[in-house]
């Protein structure tokens, strides 16, 4: 189902097992036509379908979804092994590194976001915790001779991102000059070259790799890894320990976190319940239906007593007709 949420998926059939829309699954109950119809006025059976797959919120079991997560956490930590090194020895992180460092700041996968977009984002927050940056890429800057100097102050304005690995002549009247850069910085000297009338190519996206300075990490950066991200977990539960303390000073909180016990529904506005009993029931219940409704239609969600109300509209409506 994300598959083609995210457009890799094109073949419906590999993703449903059955063709049919129910109001209650564990029940087995097909919803009719008259159903259909007042819930998607003028859609026919596939189009209702691709509907609910594109627009529907995906409720998964709880081995379904740590299955997922898995998966996505470990297409990220591939992601960020192969972009990024050590900036104390150039030598490049274990995928189990990036795992237990993604554990230690407690990032959230999300599930409708690829794992490419979300790596770039641990990759900032991971620099808080180890000594890492992006893999440099190698360019190629051809500019004429007569921008030689623009081109040059401009590099060293850089410096901190940007290092020269040759300098040569080019064809007649032009000059190459050959750098390792980080990714970031790609697109600034992209439109630094056109204002020159220069040219930029990419001649290796790891371009820091094929110079030789970065390695495969030895057992012993591994331990140190590990030390740096336990250091800072220690650090990270300290400070944690006292901003809670300063809360209780001001405060007298229940013994139980009313956070970790809490069952939140993402489809009503201020809808939350104590135990998974009350959501089960809520969820059948005729305000959850009328948000999901809402919902399938863009409309803003309503709150219980913004529903109340709306219900008690509606049947005075119908005692006037």
């Amino acid at each position: 189902v994300q598959d083609w949420k995210n457009g890799v998926e094109e073949d419906i059939s590999d993703v449903l097992q059955i063709d049919n829309i129910f109001t209650n699954v564990s029940k087995g109950l097909v919803a009719n036509k008259l159903e259909l119809g007042n819930s998607f006025p003028g859609q026919s059976r596939d189009e209702i379908i691709k509907t609910i797959l594109s627009r529907g919120e995906v409720q998964m079991a709880e081995l379904e979804r740590g299955v997922v997560s898995e998966s996505i956490i470990k297409d990220i930590a591939n992601i960020v092994a192969e972009k990024t090194l050590s900036t104390k020895n150039f030598t490049r992180f274990p995928v189990s590194v990036i795992i237990k460092a993604m554990e230690t700041i407690h990032y959230a996968i999300k599930a409708d976001e690829t794992a490419k977009k979300q790596a770039l984002v641990v990759i900032k927050l991971l620099t808080k915790v180890l000594p890492m940056r992006r893999i440099r890429m190698r360019i190629a800057l051809t500019y004429l001779s007569t921008h030689e100097e623009k081109v040059k102050n401009m590099v060293e304005e850089k410096k901190e991102l940007a290092e020269v690995v040759s300098e040569s002549e080019a064809e007649e009247g032009k000059k190459k000059l050959v750098l390792l850069i980080e990714p970031n910085l790609y697109r600034d000297i992209l439109n630094f070259m056109k204002s020159c009338k220069g040219t930029v190519d990419v001649e290796d996206q790891y371009g820091e790799l094929a110079k030789g300075k970065a390695n495969e990490t030895d057992s012993s950066s591994q331990q140190e890894f590990m030390q740096l991200l336990e250091n800072y977990e220690k650090f990270h539960i300290s400070e944690e320990s006292k901003d809670e303390k300063k809360t209780e000073a001001r405060s007298k909180p229940s013994k139980k976190s009313a956070k970790d016990k809490t069952i939140t529904c993402t489809s009503c506005k201020d809808a939350v319940f104590e135990n998974p009993k009350e959501y089960r029931g809520h969820v059948k219940s005729g305000w959850h239906v009328e948000n999901l409704k809402r919902k399938m239609e863009g409309l803003a969600l309503l709150g219980k007593e913004e529903y109340e109300t709306k219900l008690l509209e509606d049947i005075l409506k119908d005692n006037k007709k």
